[in-house]
């Protein structure tokens, strides 16, 4: 009997076992929460290519660059249509010529047209360049606000002479630096003769030329103030740009000098800075009118052969003037044009400015540079 229940007691023990291990068979292994799973990778048939691996990083490639042409090498075959304020002085007169003399010696297509500084006229005249199929436009009217609005609708460049247009490309000389330029003249000839003082300070500037050409004489102010020789305090600024003039108006200009002089009877060292030679030969009169002329010193820019000629005299109120090199802007007025056409040809990049190198003319160096007597 105690046989029996022992072999029935081994027979449910062996069942139990069996069972158990029956259910841990069936029962899958849960993956830890931090084990990655994996997709099977998908079968690829014969017809696909396997797919290139991911770039950590990628190379753009090498573009290629138009090179400038050398200047030597520039081509000439274009026209170009100029439209100038008028050639009432010798400055615009010296440019027009080297307009002129340069296009026929480079086979350039030169359309020519003064607008007597008019902005309908101006405006008109580069229409009518456009319609007789110019390459690029060149302006020297000066007329800022006028200039900024024709380049912006233009589709063909634009380069402005002296005076900055937005939008348009721009020759002629670094205004501020020019003004720092006579500045440093300035300082060089009070130091010499004044014993370093200044009393006073009269700008003299044209409104409507803008803010660029207005640095002529604010560099000047500028340099002059950084040296200490002034304070701004005995700066006065102003405008000559008479209510519906479209030129200088020389008489103007004068009784605006006579009437700063006026105004000032006890200050004995009066520097006048002025935009133009034009203006500068008419504060020279406005001086000798009133008998000051050994108490006003006058810089200018332009060098214009009124100017010249009495440097040369030895006489006036006039102590210097900067050169721009009114002879050399034709020739590179227009190598500025084929350079900014060979780069829209080209596709490369060219500076907007294009600068003209200046330097002051006064009585001590005034032979040296026109060694011959003008007037």
């Amino acid at each position: 009997m105690f046989k029996r229940i022992i072999a029935m007691l081994l027979a449910v023990l062996f069942v139990i076992g069996m069972a158990a291990c029956a259910k841990t068979a069936e029962t899958p292994q849960t993956p830890a929460a931090d084990t990655p799973k994996t997709q099977p990778p998908a079968e690829k048939t014969q017809d696909e290519a396997p797919a290139p691996a991911e770039e950590t990083s990628k190379e753009e490639p090498a573009t290629e660059t138009a090179e400038p042409t050398p200047d030597a090498d520039l081509n000439y075959d274009f026209t170009v249509g100029y439209s100038v304020l008028g050639e009432a002085t010798n400055f615009f007169v010296s440019v027009g010529e080297g307009m002129r003399t340069v296009s026929a010696e480079k086979g350039i297509n030169l359309l020519y047209t003064i607008d007597d500084r008019d902005a309908s006229k101006m405006k008109t005249a580069i229409d009518t360049f456009v319609m007789q199929g110019a390459d690029i436009i060149v302006d020297f009217t000066v007329l800022a606000e006028t200039g900024e609005a024709i380049a912006k609708t233009l589709d063909i460049p634009m380069l402005s002479v002296d005076c900055y247009y937005e939008g348009a490309y721009f020759f002629g000389v670094n205004n501020q630096a020019a003004g720092e330029t006579a500045g440093a003249y300035v300082e060089e000839w009070v130091n010499a003769n004044w014993d370093g003082q200044i009393d006073a300070v009269q700008m003299l500037y044209n409104e409507a030329n803008g803010e660029t050409v207005k640095q002529r004489v604010g560099g000047a102010v500028d340099y002059l103030e950084t040296a200490g020789l002034l304070n701004r305090e005995i700066v006065t600024e102003t405008n000559i740009n008479s209510s519906g003039s479209t030129t200088t108006d020389v008489s103007y200009v004068r009784s605006l000098v006579v009437d700063y002089l006026t105004a000032h009877p006890e200050e004995k060292h009066i520097v006048i800075i002025a935009q133009t030679d034009e203006q500068a030969m008419a504060a020279n009169a406005a001086v000798e009118g009133a008998g000051r002329a050994g108490e006003v010193a006058i810089i200018s820019h332009n060098c214009d052969v009124n100017v010249v000629a009495q440097l040369q005299e030895g006489k006036g109120s006039i102590i210097g003037t900067v050169n721009y090199n009114a002879n050399g802007y034709g020739e590179q007025i227009l190598r500025a044009c084929a350079r900014i056409l060979d780069a829209k040809e080209k596709g490369y990049e060219v500076d907007t400015y294009f600068y003209n190198e200046v330097y002051v003319v006064n009585m001590d160096n005034v032979w040296n540079y026109y060694p011959e007597a003008v007037g």
